[in-house]
């Protein structure tokens, strides 16, 4: 009697075992219960970092408190959720976090992205905050593609546009296209933030018809800015200047020449701000290639400022237009008055 009643309370908990949905490995597996801190997700405009998403279950862009929060993002602009997504959902930067980062400044857009799996990698950024906003993707590739941005395909639209590209020493203008695509967005809908009242980063593809006396010139100045700043040229011009210096120096990387282009449309957009209309790149562009290639080459010292051989060459004078005081700093930008400083 006394075996029947030790195998009767087994049987029981084995019972509770299964009914809970616990493995023998003690984890859940029921469908779709899964922690999501097992799925990174992608903040990339180019990296957000230090940013925080909420899951929008209503679609109303608002933090309700029912709707989760993330993790802050990394330097890779990685962030998880700790309770499983759900699908037709949408992921959206949230305002608990003041000032998170994109090119060591501030960022003040607004990215999101249509919970479209529970169990992969999602990618925010400003080509899914089209999508999110209503865009089909045959819309986003043509309004890129008019405005200049041609190669970009609708798969590339959900697809993490800093993929493999931080670290390359050599690149094709057919391998920046999504990148070039992103940070075009991204500037377009800040100055339509600032140019369309309410709108701006909710801007949907019907506003964007109904004022393509604005957001057409707008778009296209943007898109030859970046075009002309994140090239392969920069990347080969400033190269050959280390190149020169006599030192072994690290190589150039297509990281510091995004970073130079998103530095440099930060400064543009203020000026397209003031005239979307009648805004020309094109007499600026010897302006461009100035202040591009001095980013560029101050961002490839500030990346490698530890390294003995850049300490050295900047020390000796034998790397251009390099201040010694260039390896103390963590960022750049250009000022109004079109000049790079440091912070």
């Amino acid at each position: 009697m006394g075996n029947m009643k030790k195998l009767g309370v087994i049987a029981i908990v084995l019972v509770t075992l299964i009914v809970v949905g616990y493995s023998c490995g003690g984890a859940s597996s029921s469908s779709g219960s899964s922690a999501d801190t097992t799925v990174k997700h992608i903040a990339v405009d180019p990296y957000i970092v230090g940013a925080k998403f909420f899951e929008d279950l209503d679609g109303d862009e608002v933090q309700d408190l029912d709707e989760q929060l993330s993790s802050l993002t990394d330097a890779n602009g990685l962030f998880t959720f700790s309770s499983p997504l759900t699908t037709g959902s949408f992921i959206v930067l949230s305002n608990t976090v003041i000032s998170p980062l994109h090119n060591g400044v501030s960022y003040t857009g607004t990215v999101k992205r249509e919970v479209t799996s529970i169990t992969e990698s999602l990618v925010a950024s400003p080509l899914t905050t089209l999508l999110a906003n209503g865009w089909t993707a045959d819309e986003v590739v043509l309004v890129l593609s008019n405005a200049g941005l041609t190669g970009i395909t609708t798969a590339d639209l959900t697809k993490n546009p800093m993929e493999a590209m931080d670290n390359l020493v050599t690149v094709t203008e057919a391998a920046l296209v999504k990148i070039r695509s992103s940070i075009a967005i991204y500037s377009f809908l800040s100055i339509m933030d600032q140019i369309i009242t309410g709108e701006g980063y909710a801007l949907t593809y019907i506003t964007f018809t109904n004022y393509t006396i604005t957001t057409t010139p707008a778009l296209e100045a943007m898109v030859a800015s970046i075009n002309y700043c994140l090239s392969p040229t920069l990347l080969s011009t400033i190269q050959t200047q280390m190149d020169a210096s006599g030192y072994p120096l690290p190589a150039v990387t297509v990281g510091d020449i995004i970073r130079t282009s998103v530095a440099m449309a930060d400064w543009i957009i203020p000026q397209v701000v003031a005239d979307p209309i009648g805004f020309d790149p094109t007499p600026l562009l010897a302006l461009y290639a100035t202040k591009s290639y001095q980013l560029g080459l101050n961002f490839y010292l500030i990346r490698n400022k530890t390294n003995f051989d850049i300490i050295a060459g900047v020390n000796a004078s034998a790397i251009p237009d390099a201040l010694p005081s260039i390896l103390t700093f963590t960022t750049l930008t250009v000022n109004g008055a079109g000049t790079v400083v440091g912070q």
